[in-house]
C-alpha cells in the first residue's frame, strides 16, 4: 500500500473515532455535535477557493440563485433596415389574419362577460401564428382585438401612427361580422433598434 492510502486509512478511522466520541446517547439534545473544531466560526456565506482542472476559482457558496446571473449582450450588427427577405407582406399578414379571425369566430356567441378573455385568447393566438411567418426578433407586435354585438350598435375605428416603410413597418386589419358576432383586428409591425 502507498503511503497516501494508509494516510487516508489513518484519517477515515479517526473520524469515525470522534463521531462516535462526539455522539453521546445520554444527551437529551437530539441533535449530534459536530466534528468540527467549536471554536471555529461558520457562517451562512463564504468565498472559498476550490483547485479544478481549470485552475484556481472562487465562488460564493449560499447566495440566492438569482444573484450572480448576468445579462447577455450582443454585439451590434449595426444594421438599420432589415433584409429584404425579412420583410412582411402586408397582404401575407392581412390575409393570415383573415383566415385565423375566420376560423375561430364562426361559430362564437358575443357574450359580455366572455368577449375579453376572447379577445385576448385572439390576439396572442394572432401573435404567435404572425411569428410563425419567419418574422426576425427586431419587430415588435401591437395587436388590437374588438369584439361587439351587431344588434343596435355602432362603432368608429380610428388609428394613428408614424410610418417608416423604408424601414420595414407595416400593418394590417381584417373585419368580421356575422349575426352573433362582429370583430375588428388592427396588428401592427414596427422595427426596434
Amino acid at each position: 500500500m502507498s503511503i497516501e492510502k494508509l494516510s487516508r486509512i489513518d484519517s477515515i478511522d479517526e473520524t469515525d473515532k470522534i463521531r462516535k466520541e462526539s455522539h453521546d446517547t445520554t444527551q437529551n439534545d437530539s441533535r449530534r455535535t459536530s466534528i468540527l473544531n467549536q471554536s471555529r466560526r461558520q457562517s451562512r456565506y463564504s468565498f472559498t477557493i476550490r483547485k479544478s482542472i481549470f485552475g484556481r476559482h472562487g465562488s460564493f457558496i449560499g447566495l440566492s440563485r438569482g444573484g450572480m446571473n448576468k445579462n447577455i449582450k450582443y454585439e451590434n450588427t449595426y444594421r438599420i433596415t432589415p433584409k429584404p427577405n425579412e420583410k412582411i407582406k402586408q397582404k401575407q399578414l392581412q390575409n393570415l389574419i383573415q383566415t385565423t379571425l375566420d376560423n375561430t369566430l364562426k361559430d362564437v356567441t358575443y357574450e359580455p362577460k366572455q368577449a375579453y378573455v376572447l379577445s385576448m385568447n385572439l390576439a396572442n393566438m394572432l401573435r404567435k401564428s404572425v411569428r410563425e411567418l419567419n418574422t426576425p426578433s427586431r419587430y415588435k407586435f401591437i395587436v388590437q382585438v374588438h369584439i361587439g354585438s351587431p344588434q343596435n350598435s355602432s362603432i368608429f375605428i380610428s388609428s394613428q401612427a408614424v410610418w417608416n416603410i423604408e424601414m420595414g413597418d407595416t400593418y394590417a386589419s381584417a373585419i368580421f361580422s356575422n349575426s352573433k358576432v362582429f370583430a375588428v383586428v388592427l396588428y401592427m409591425l414596427y422595427i426596434f433598434e
